[in-house]
């Protein structure tokens, strides 16, 4: 294994890495890639290095690097943790890899420890680029685990409370409002307990990283973060290393269940979640699985590229609805669609344009405060230049603290024009409605005013 010293820019700021070669590297000839994440506040010296460093072994080319903001790299202020920023910085990673000779543009994965599960899930989610993920001990909070580790409602609204005040005082005069990363004796620190990996210079404290400081104002991007419904939309084959014992082991299986596709492992092992850190027994099982996981993934062709459009178009159509932006609906319908909602409001199927279909969504939707839609069970069949997909649906209509919910299954057809997947059929499969059912006919009360 060889180490190279790198550095790369990401908005103008300089990141600072190391780039692992295999130790027989021979030139001339291009190699896959992976990109190493790892925990919240870590630097490329803790579990993101020890991956990478053990992956370069196995025929990658691997990069563990720091984000902005933390190590060697650049961005103000320091110690913010930043979700948005450090899905941009992984992209960029890739984009740098794309450049290196030794590099198969055509094959660069991306493995994630802890937090970074979540951001390298979401960069997944919208990049082609990517040809796979693996996550180890995946760290996918969403509200209700956020509310329960961070002391529930109130704790949290503190904290964002906090973090905004932080933001302010920085944006206003350049002062940083910090508090600990980890103690054992500060209750206000961003980790509070005797966790060993961040308090044992022999294991994650080391001096390339920080234990002083977590900027307060990283609290807000990071309790409202929420990786949970980026699952449908990740086409990549994924591999997924957990165990009963590491952190929101739940919400790990949740998420796996989500991916739309079939090339996907669930490895469930032993260990807790600082064992996949740096643990001799987890660290070489789980990269043995990551190993052969790409592996096969390189020599597989069995993942079907036009799944991947239909699905894309399918998160594109529910996200502009839930977003408001019939534009981008419109741009996933063809010409006509024979639209069928009859199981739930007994109206006749109809053949529609896109604009009176949208149309018609827009009197009514924009009435409630917010509307989210999540989609599951993606089975799809191709026929010919047709696609069809079935897949459920549970959509929440919020009226302040009031919610409207309705459950049920879609069946769209596709077709193939132009070189794009269109929607020609959409049929509603309506099952059952909860909450306040009373809310359509306020909000339609509401419109007509």
């Amino acid at each position: 294994m060889m180490q190279k010293t790198i550095h790369f820019y990401s908005e103008g700021l300089r990141l600072a890495g190391n780039l692992y070669l295999p130790e027989d590297i021979v030139p001339g000839k291009k190699y896959p890639a992976i990109i190493v994440g790892g925990s919240w506040t870590t630097v490329k010296e803790q579990m993101s290095g020890a991956y990478a460093k053990r992956l370069s072994k196995h025929g990658f080319i691997t990069l563990a690097f720091d984000p902005r903001y933390f190590g060697e790299s650049e961005g103000q202020p320091r110690y913010w943790e930043n979700p948005e920023a450090k899905i941009t910085d992984y992209a960029n990673a890739i984009s740098y890899l794309q450049t290196l000779n030794e590099v198969n543009p055509e094959g660069i994965f991306l493995t994630s420890v802890c937090a970074s599960a979540g951001y390298m899930a979401v960069l997944a989610a919208k990049d082609d680029r990517i040809k796979g993920i693996a996550m180890v001990a995946a760290w996918l909070h969403d509200a209700n685990a956020v509310r329960l580790i961070y002391g529930g409602e109130q704790g949290v609204q503190n904290k964002i409370n906090a973090a905004q005040k932080a933001y302010q005082i920085f944006s206003e005069t350049g002062e940083v409002t910090y508090i600990p990363v980890i103690s054992t004796t500060d209750t206000s620190a961003a980790m509070f307990g005797e966790y060993d990996y961040y308090l044992n210079a022999k294991r994650g404290a080391v001096p390339q990283w920080n234990a002083d400081k977590f900027a307060v104002m990283s609290w807000e991007g990071w309790l409202t973060f929420n990786p949970m419904p980026l699952a449908t939309a990740v086409m990549q084959p994924v591999l997924m290393v957990h165990a009963d014992d590491a952190v929101l082991s739940e919400n790990a299986k949740q998420f796996f269940a989500a991916i739309p596709h079939t090339q996907k492992v669930l490895h469930w092992t032993e260990g807790t979640q600082f064992d996949f850190y740096d643990n001799p027994l987890q660290l070489t099982e789980a990269v043995a699985a990551v190993s052969v996981f790409f592996k096969s993934v390189l020599v597989s062709s069995g993942f079907q590229e036009n799944s991947n459009g239909i699905i894309r178009q399918i998160n594109k159509l529910f996200t502009g609805v839930d977003d408001r932006n019939w534009q981008e609906v419109m741009s996933v319908m063809y010409e006509t669609v024979l639209l069928d909602y009859s199981s739930m409001n007994g109206n006749p199927a109809n053949m529609l344009t896109p604009k009176e279909i949208t149309d018609a969504w827009a009197a009514f939707l924009p009435g409630f405060d917010k509307t989210y839609h999540q989609l599951s069970q993606f089975e799809l069949q191709p026929l010919g230049t047709h696609l069809t997909a079935h897949f459920k649906g549970l959509a929440e209509h919020w009226l302040g603290d009031e919610c409207w919910t309705v459950e049920g299954s879609y069946d769209m057809v596709f077709n193939f024009i132009n070189g794009v997947w269109l929607l020609t059929e959409m049929k509603f499969n309506f099952e059952k409605q909860n909450g306040n059912t009373e809310l359509p006919g306020l909000i339609t009360t509401r419109i007509n005013k």
